[in-house]
């Protein structure tokens, strides 16, 4: 178990990677239990917090998962539910009891403060939980499927509009490309090494014996590009301006698009005027359009479309990590309209991705919205502010104060 299998609402399974005995043997010490409690304790996902069902043993977990196992009089219910409380997020990333938003030791989780009820109690609470938070629980499966949809018909739009399968009664032809199918007709089938005047990548800093800074021009990383096609600038490290001039030919301008060549193969952004001055390291790819032949905006959405992920993917060496050479990302095939039609069609399909992000925007807040008053109803009931004996179930997490 690794903390990308922990979950508030239990374990995922996916992607749940296996070892062989002898492994299991030398990790004896990380063997889990039923009802243990599983906390990460590391990156992005610190706090998340579950139960360890018996039906997944044996099994083990890595240094970034956390077992906590209860101690007689303490129900495993009732701490996976503390666990999850507000309190106890807050004192996780606020640096009390000397806890840190980069990680947690085992002494700073053993130092977490919590309440601690009767054990009759502690299941009172614990079993009057598993009833009330099913509400929420539903309705956010309900708004995640409906902004995964959001996101379905958001690639759909965009492959149609990229292909030319948008447009209608217009005479077509093979483009022979068996992803791309039929294109129309005065469309022309050209390559992204044609279609670019460069083709590169950058250089980690600390292969030239540099550091990176706190403040100073902004040093583009995967992560640092969204799946919205947009540079996330608190996701982007610094580096001062001797090591930029020594990685000169990494620099980014202003309408490059960035594509992700390792890791999250094709993630793609075009680099805005406010996201300049820039550089980038080895994993992310610069591309620079010949704007005399294709809108960067249009060589970021056709990068972005399904079938330009299906090649980028088949064309990645797959190992530890998968990675794209310059070679292949150049022979990506690219349907090419006319600059006036690429235009007029890009005009429509930015209103129309507009919309769709509106529609995305409003189901998160929703989403945001249910996980608040989820968690506090939880923290409400093992803090013992709702006497789950008399509650009136009529009232709903909807009425419990946040």
């Amino acid at each position: 178990m690794r903390s990308q299998n922990v979950y508030d609402d239990g374990l995922r399974l996916e992607d749940v990677a296996y070892i062989d005995a002898a492994t299991d043997e030398e990790m004896r010490r990380t063997r889990l239990k039923s009802d243990d409690v599983l906390l990460n304790i590391t990156g992005a996902s610190i706090g998340r917090t579950c139960i360890v069902p018996a039906s997944v043993l044996p099994a083990n977990v890595n240094q970034h998962v956390c077992i906590i196992r209860p101690a007689l009089g303490m129900s495993p219910d009732f701490l996976s539910y503390v666990l999850k409380s507000r309190f106890i997020r807050d004192q996780i990333l606020s640096g009390e009891n000397g806890a840190s938003r980069e990680g947690l030791n085992y002494d700073q989780v053993g130092n977490l403060c919590l309440p601690k009820p009767s054990l009759s109690e502690q299941k009172k609470i614990a079993a009057f939980l598993d009833v009330e938070t099913v509400k929420s629980d539903a309705l956010k499966a309900k708004y995640t499927r409906l902004i995964e949809l959001l996101g379905e018909k958001r690639l759909a739009l965009i492959s149609h509009v990229v292909t030319g399968r948008s447009l209608h009664d217009v005479p077509t032809r093979l483009s022979g490309i068996d992803w791309m199918g039929l294109i129309p007709a005065h469309w022309e089938v050209s390559q992204v090494r044609h279609l670019s005047t460069l083709i590169t990548k950058g250089t980690t800093p600390t292969s030239l014996g540099k550091d990176f800074v706190v403040e100073g021009i902004r040093f583009i990383k995967v992560e640092s590009i969204s799946h919205s096609q947009t540079i996330l600038h608190d996701k982007c490290a610094a580096i001062d301006e001797e090591t930029d001039a020594l990685l000169a030919r990494s620099r980014v301008r202003a309408n490059d698009l960035l594509v992700a060549i390792a890791g999250a193969i094709g993630r793609v952004a075009i680099a805005l005027k406010e996201d300049v001055p820039a550089n980038t390291n080895q994993a992310v790819a610069i591309v620079r359009p010949i704007v005399e032949k294709v809108k960067p905006d249009w060589l970021g959405y056709a990068f972005a479309s399904s079938g330009s992920q299906r090649y980028l993917d088949d064309a990645a060496v797959q190992s530890a990590q998968a990675n794209l050479s310059l070679q292949n990302l150049g022979r990506l095939p690219i349907a090419v309209p006319p600059l006036v039609e690429q235009e007029r069609l890009l005009e429509a399909l930015r209103r129309a991705l507009a919309q769709l992000d509106e529609g995305k925007a409003l189901l998160q807040k929703a989403l945001a919205l249910v996980m608040d008053r989820r968690i506090a109803l939880i923290t409400a009931a093992v803090t013992g502010q709702i006497d789950v004996e008399t509650y009136n179930k009529k009232l709903g997490p909807a009425k419990v104060a946040v």
